[in-house]
């Protein structure tokens, strides 16, 4: 796993979560058996917990490796991305950079990522 995938697994943990969600969510149309629907938002909601507690213990792991980046430019670009989930163009305008010098920062902040065994 690279450190891109890495730092970018709460992000898809959350999409996952707000589908399902969404899906829980969604009105159903017709005529429907309530005890078999009630049934399937339970297993919806069962999935979503799991997948809750999974985005907890990744969101720690991706703030620890973040936090243990030394170089505070690489690490303020790696938040904005990992943790606020900015854009590229939103994080060069809080920054006050030019998006290819946020790009290069990210790129080398990178390399100071260190993935936790698993």
């Amino acid at each position: 796993m690279t450190a891109k995938e890495f730092l970018g697994m709460a992000w898809e943990i959350e999409k996952r979560i707000d589908r399902k969600t969404e899906e829980r969510d969604r009105p159903r149309g017709g005529q429907y058996d309530w005890t078999d629907t009630a049934a399937k938002v339970a297993d919806i909601d069962r999935v979503i917990c799991e997948e809750i507690s999974d985005l907890c213990r990744i969101k720690r792991e991706v703030n620890e490796a973040i936090d243990a980046v030394e170089d505070v430019r690489y690490r303020r670009v790696l938040e904005l991305r990992y943790r606020n989930y900015y854009t590229w163009e939103k994080i060069a305008e809080e920054l006050g950079y030019d998006l290819r010098y946020v790009y290069r920062l990210h790129g080398k902040g990178l390399l100071c990522v260190k993935i936790p065994a698993r």
